[in-house]
């Protein structure tokens, strides 16, 4: 247990390397990808698997995975589960339980958050795990700085910036950009590709790295790799909390633009262990990191948070103490409470998984057929079985809604939070020929529902259940012109975006159904495609508030009937209404009271 650059991860890793078998379960496919790497550096064979891809390697003692793709049926020696606060997240916490519980090893290291830590113990007392806790505190000391900036020509090279809203990111990454402009950044004559004059006035130089959530993998790590390098000419950083894991960046100094953010609950301030993870980041390895914001009230408040994290004192300390021993009933018994200045996290998230549901909707098919009568009387006033007019179709969400309202767990679990399965479940609820697991696969499956991506999945499905066989769409490819141009906007970023996410759910989808997903090779040359295609807009494109926002819409003008497939989307309701409010820049020239 420990702060954010603490060293606790790098030392249950070590225990890794060491152990004869070890596995190793990532909350991001990014860390999956590193620890991955770093076993095979340290010539030791694993074998790497996410939702997205698997890397098997003949032979091999160890595995990388995302957390939602640990094996439990397998013996390991050593295993590592990362980010073990997750736990509690009513999304994908599930995955952190079934790690948890699930996992065969001698070992199991739990890297996070102190605030887990009372569930962790009371989970041990029910499994009757032996519990020891190792407490780091952080390599090098977190500064909160005494003055907040006033403009962004205070910002020192190593700067990461940090907003809540992809448009602030590049309203921030503008804004930036023109102050640090200087007259000799404008190339010389021979260097421009043109023979006039015409780009010394258009030019324009970045000097900013971008990551934010929605940004493909692939690509947030190359943006990671210029700010750490300062390659091509970066100096900055401007994120979102999508820093706080997953990427080693050499930040010096994490600047706040804002302390709130909008979430599934609406808009609200970070929480504490929200601000100390993101500020966390600054000061990798033994450097001191810096912390500061744009707005005065902003970092009394990181003030107040940043006081509580265990930071270095003359020497880097970590302790050691058994919290529960089922066999040494003294140490059990003398465990004192465990007391934090905020929310203790005191359940863990619960799924139920794939045969578990089949077996119960099994199950209550023979019951609708055993009482017929009695169902046709209560399906009158059932909204959840007006669709199910095929007796040998049960819906999956109506199968879980079921599952949820007759669930009994202990006090020390939740069920998942399952609006955002419902809200999936309504883009396929109409095909009737999907079975539980197939429509359990296309609800889970990791796609963030628009138009575009909605009208994807649908047309997966139809194949999958129609022909057995699932193509891309006919535009998926090489040769169309929209993958091929010399140049991109930023207006076209969010169509990109939504394409690659496309491209993800088809490549996860083809590992459930190996067979029938026939074009997965083609999906992952268009995802690294994209890849680069994204990479290229968030390097070169400058965001402008007026046009970029009124031609969002226009992001989807075709200039031929091929390109139909990735632009037929739903215009932005409301844009236009809100643009007034959308083009307020952040007031960083005025001192606030």
């Amino acid at each position: 247990m420990g702060p954010t650059n603490s060293g606790k991860t790098n030392q249950a890793i070590q225990s890794l390397i060491k152990a004869k078998t070890g596995i190793y379960c990532a909350p991001l496919r990014l860390l999956a990808w590193e620890i991955g790497d770093k076993l095979l550096n340290n010539n030791i064979k694993c074998t790497l698997k996410t939702g997205q891809e698997c890397v098997e390697v003949e032979n091999a003692t160890h595995y990388s995975c995302t957390i939602e793709m640990c094996p439990t049926t397998t013996h390991y020696d050593v295993a590592v589960i990362d980010e073990i606060q997750l736990i509690s997240d009513p999304y994908r916490g599930f995955a952190w339980t079934n790690a948890f519980l699930g996992l065969i090893a001698d070992e199991i290291h739990l890297c996070g958050d102190e605030r887990a830590l009372n569930l962790i113990y009371k989970l041990c007392e029910t499994t009757g795990d032996k519990l020891i806790k190792k407490t780091y505190t952080r390599l090098s000391d977190l500064v909160v700085e005494d003055n907040h900036l006033h403009s962004v020509s205070q910002l020192q090279k190593g700067d990461c910036i940090v907003s809540f809203s992809k448009k602030d990111i590049f309203k921030l990454k503008n804004l930036i950009n023109e102050k640090s402009f200087k007259p000799q950044d404008i190339p010389a004559d021979d260097d421009e590709e043109s023979g006039d004059d015409s780009g010394k006035n258009n030019f324009y130089r970045n000097k900013c790295a971008v990551i934010y959530g929605s940004l493909p993998p692939e690509t947030k790590k190359q943006q990671a790799v210029l700010f750490n390098n300062f390659d091509k000419g970066i100096k900055y950083l401007v994120a979102t909390d999508a820093i706080g894991m997953g990427l080693n960046l050499n930040i010096k100094r994490v600047i706040f633009a804002s302390i709130s953010k909008r979430d599934a609950k609406g808009h609200r301030r970070l929480t504490e262990y929200e601000v100390r993870q993101i500020a966390g980041r600054a000061g990798r390895s033994n450097n001191r990191g810096f912390v500061t914001a744009f707005k005065k009230h902003d970092l009394e408040y990181i003030r107040t948070c940043c006081s509580k994290t265990k930071h270095k004192k003359s020497k880097r300390t970590i302790k050691e103490q058994i919290l529960y021993d089922p066999d040494d009933e003294d140490i059990s018994s003398n465990y004192p409470p465990f007391e934090v200045s905020e929310t203790l996290i005191e359940k863990a998230c619960l799924f139920p998984p794939l045969q578990t549901i089949i077996d119960f909707s099994e199950a209550l098919l023979k019951f609708n057929k055993n009482n017929s009568s009695k169902i046709k009387k209560e399906k009158k006033n059932s909204e959840d079985d007006k669709n199910n007019q095929n007796s040998e179709y049960i819906s999956f969400a109506s199968t879980l809604k079921k599952f949820e309202l007759l669930t009994n767990i202990s006090e020390l679990f939740f069920v998942n939070d399952l609006q955002d399965y419902y809200e999936k479940h309504k883009v396929i609820e109409d095909i009737k020929d999907a079975d539980i697991r197939t429509q359990y696969y296309f609800t889970i499956c990791p796609i963030k529902l628009t138009s575009r991506t909605a009208q994807h999945l649908l047309f997966f499905l139809t194949q999958l259940v129609k022909f057995k066989l699932v193509k891309l769409p006919q535009s998926f490819h090489l040769e169309n012109k929209i993958f091929m141009k010399n140049s991109y906007k930023l207006n076209e970023l969010t169509m990109f975006e939504e394409i690659y996410n496309s491209l993800e759910v088809y490549v996860w989808l083809s590992y459930k159904f190996e067979k029938e997903f026939i074009e997965r090779e083609l999906a992952k040359v268009l995802k690294d495609r994209l890849s680069k295609i994204i990479e290229s807009i968030i390097q070169h494109s400058k965001f402008n508030v007026y046009s970029d926002l009124r031609n969002e819409e226009a992001t989807d003008s075709v200039e031929s009937e091929e390109d139909n497939e990735f632009t037929n989307s739903n215009s932005l309701k409301n844009k236009r209404k809100l643009l007034q409010e959308d083009l307020q820049f952040y007031d960083l020239n005025k001192e606030e009271d």
